[in-house]
């Protein structure tokens, strides 16, 4: 029909009590037999994704699913002075340095018979790997300004946005502590790489949403507002669906959803290049002279999966994934057939 719902009730590609991966999409299946198979091994974790893919959700599942008792502990790597982190992590005794008036036990302590989390492992000073090495190797931990070290049972999870392999080259991160925490390797794709997995992602948001308010909110999207939330780059991931979800559910908008009203509460939905200033107002149509703004220049011709996704995600709508490659639809048509892939018949 005419309307897509997304509603408060995640059960479709979900799994765990919380639906902290939900999709359909072939990378996503792929992502949730890995988890399966790296949470309950004690060996650390690397998770690599863009800003805002859900790092920390994904190492919360996997200490969830991990089987340990001790409690999760999370550290962002970006957010501390190199001293700073040090002593976080690794404790420091009374007198150690300038101002610590009390010893204390550090993180690893903290998180023993649990996981440690470490967010934004790129950052990590050169001079901390090392010892962040030694823990790894060792399972003790020595705090600063004392001789004795402490056995601790700690499973590291580190995530990162940033390309490790390159810093590594570049001798900008240890190759050895790369080779250590990368036991297991997580990519976690972004957005735009499992389009067909978008509204499921709403729905899980959503959700949470209601919980923490008690409400009982429910969106339903007509297929031009659907359509244009499906073929957003989404460059912020998660937390621009999240932003999404927060104001369409805390607003009046009239049901089903139509791209005006959403167009209205996110205004950065109006397509790329992104507008000077916000537009209330529907997008401009382009016309057959104009190129298409959404999205950009036409695109190499996709993989079958590729293909398949788009395809899926939109509906199985060949005007809607004609524009998302910037092809003619006579183009959408042919892949489709050179790949074997059953067509819908085209709404009018």
């Amino acid at each position: 029909g005419d309307v897509l719902a997304v509603v408060d009730e995640a059960s479709d590609g979900t799994f765990g009590e919380d639906p902290v991966l939900p999709g359909a999409s072939p990378k996503m299946a792929r992502l949730r037999a890995l988890v399966e198979r790296a949470a309950p091994d004690p060996a650390s974790v690397l998770i690599i994704g863009e800003t805002g893919t859900g790092k920390e959700r994904l190492a919360k599942e996997i200490h969830r699913r991990s089987g340990r008792t001790g409690p999760f502990v999370a550290l962002s790597c970006a957010e501390l002075s190199p001293q700073l982190i040090e002593s976080q992590l690794f404790g420091h005794e009374r007198g150690a340095f300038t101002g610590a008036s009390a010893a204390q036990p550090g993180l690893f302590v903290a998180a023993h018979g649990g996981t440690l989390f470490l967010d934004e492992l790129g950052e990590l000073p050169m001079d901390l790997q090392p010892k962040l090495l030694r823990v790894l190797q060792e399972g003790e931990v020595r705090p600063l300004g004392s001789v004795h070290g402490r056995k601790v049972d700690v499973r590291v999870v580190a995530a990162t946005n940033r390309d490790l392999p390159v810093l590594v080259e570049a001798e900008q991160f240890r190759r050895d502590l790369y080779a250590r925490l990368s036991l297991w390797e997580l990519r976690l794709p972004p957005l735009r790489e499992r389009r067909q997995d978008i509204l499921s992602w709403a729905r899980v948001l959503l959700g949470t949403w209601n919980r923490e308010r008690g409400a009982n909110a429910t969106l339903t999207f007509q297929a031009d507002a659907a359509e244009r939330i499906l073929l957003h780059g989404w460059l912020d991931n998660l937390r621009g669906l999240d932003r999404m979800v927060h104001r369409l559910a805390s607003t009046d908008v009239a049901r089903p959803i139509g791209l005006r009203s959403l167009v209205e509460a996110m205004p950065e939905l109006v397509g790329p290049p992104p507008p000077e200033r916000a537009r209330t107002s529907l997008p401009p149509r382009t016309s057959a002279e104009t190129p298409a703004t959404d999205p950009p220049p036409a695109r190499a011709r996709p993989s079958r999966e590729e293909l398949l996704e788009v395809y899926a995600a939109t509906g199985r709508s060949v005007r809607a994934t004609a524009k998302h490659f910037a092809r003619d639809r006579r183009q959408i048509y042919r892949w489709l057939e050179s790949f074997g892939i059953p067509r819908e018949p085209e709404p009018e």
